[in-house]
């Protein structure tokens, strides 16, 4: 990566949706996690100015004997009153996020997880690459809430409400974590999507290392790309963002073949292949619209030991195809200063 601040990935889900687990896993693998709700915890301790001010708000009645503030009677409190909720965020968000500033700050490592049970609700004012979101269906939501917090199927559900619905995070999203199964199994997605970024960072800066076929420009008009993993291979979406070389309101052939390329790398990637090289080939159809969505699909046709076939295709939000392509990716290894391998053809 060349940006010197980490690559910041939010993770979030709803109540009782596994976000822990998620969070040991990625721990275990060596990810540095920033915790939103142990920082909070931290703000509140006895003699800390952010305690001092929520007593001031609320009242004396929420502090402990031994000076603590009564987390569960502030909950119920707010919980019941829109009004005093705005209280509290008003009075605790600033901490919270000077907080989460200066952890970021302090992080050696080239990628930090932020782990936030309100990420979407809180409108964190952070520059995040990736939403990560961890979803169960809310079947299995609400026995977990009931058992874990000892309350009755009604107030799970109350809970539950209460927050923005899963559904529009996971539209938000950039990958979805389904915690629907065993705690391995979940463990395993997890493994399979850390590892996969971690191959993917090593080549790839999505602020930095686009580039036009065409003319060979950086980041040429601007994009910001969302990834999801599938079944038959991985799903990227690219937002252009500004004009590029004259060609105005739309995005032009060189930058399509670029998102199909990088696309396509991607999976090879994610799938574990090693240092490659290839040749690809594309057939243009009609151009993009600056500040549409281009979605590209790819997937793996054939493999072999020695070599990656895939295909892939452009479609802007009619479900248009824009520009369609192929590759042979080939397996090669570093002998000295040079690659040894030989490239595909078609």
């Amino acid at each position: 990566m060349s940006n010197s601040q980490p690559y910041l990935i939010g993770l979030t889900g709803g109540i009782a949706s596994g976000k822990g687990l998620v969070c040991r896993v990625l721990e275990n693998l060596g990810a540095e996690i920033i915790d939103a709700d142990e920082l909070y915890q931290s703000l509140i301790k006895p003699g800390n100015s952010l305690l001092a001010e929520i007593i001031r708000e609320f009242g004396p009645e929420y502090l402990r004997p031994d000076g603590s503030l009564n987390k569960k009677a502030l909950g119920e409190l707010v919980f019941n009153d829109p009004e005093k909720m705005k209280a509290l965020n008003r009075i605790t968000h600033p901490a919270i996020i000077d907080s989460i500033r200066e952890q970021i700050s302090r992080v050696k490592s080239p990628i930090v997880f932020l782990a936030a049970p309100l990420l979407f609700e809180s409108h964190l004012p952070l520059e995040f690459k990736e939403i990560w979101v961890v979803s169960i269906p809310e079947i299995l939501q609400i026995e977990r809430l009931m058992l874990r917090d000892q309350i009755s199927r009604e107030q799970a559900e109350k809970k539950i409400k209460s927050q923005m619905p899963i559904e529009e995070k996971v539209e938000s999203a950039n990958l979805v974590i389904d915690n629907s199964g065993t705690e391995p199994e979940t463990a395993e997605i997890v493994e399979k999507a850390f590892r996969a970024l971690l191959n993917w960072l090593k080549i790839f800066d999505f602020t930095d290392d686009n580039y036009c076929f065409a003319c060979g420009e950086l980041n040429p008009i601007g994009l910001k790309q969302r990834f999801e993993l599938t079944e038959k291979g991985i799903k990227s979406v690219f937002i252009p963002q500004r004009e590029h070389q004259g060609f105005k309101g739309v995005v032009h052939g060189g930058i399509i073949m670029t998102l199909l390329d990088e696309t396509m790398a991607n999976l090879v990637l994610a799938k574990g292949f090693p240092a490659l090289t290839g040749k690809l080939e594309c057939k243009f159809h009609r151009p993009g619209v600056i500040g549409e969505p281009i979605e590209i699909r790819a997937e793996i046709m054939r493999e072999t030991g020695k070599f990656m076939e895939m295909k892939a295709e452009a479609l802007n939000p009619q479900g248009e195809l824009l520009t369609e392509g192929k590759a042979i990716f080939v397996k090669i290894k570093a002998v000295g200063n040079f690659l040894e391998g030989q490239a595909g053809r078609f």
